[in-house]
């Protein structure tokens, strides 16, 4: 699956697909104004389950979270990804919005 996220001065924009060519199309694009936007999080979307008491690691599978007030909106991307790899992002989104709200 391929994600990305687009945001600009005024949208956050979410495309999604399970082919590269199509991820610019208008249809597969899930537009929000980000003025509308409350929260930016990481979190755990999937806990596995173990069979087995041993365990070698544990490797849990988070997405970064959006939460839109308004309509209580939501959305999440980052399919199959480490906690810190989700940190890291939700890092940078912030930084990049902290910085359009200098200007």
């Amino acid at each position: 699956m391929y994600e990305i996220i687009y945001i600009d001065e005024e949208n956050i924009y979410f495309n999604t697909g399970y082919n590269q060519k199509i991820l610019n199309r208008k249809n597969y694009q899930r537009k929000y104004p980000l003025e509308s936007l409350k929260f930016v999080y990481p979190w755990i979307f999937l806990e596995p389950r173990y069979i087995t008491s041993k365990t070698e690691r544990k490797n849990y599978l988070s997405r970064v979270h959006f939460d839109f007030d308004g309509e209580r909106k939501y959305d999440s991307w980052g399919a199959c990804i480490s906690i810190e790899e989700a940190g890291k992002v939700v890092e940078r989104i912030n930084s990049f919005l902290e910085k359009q709200k200098e200007k």
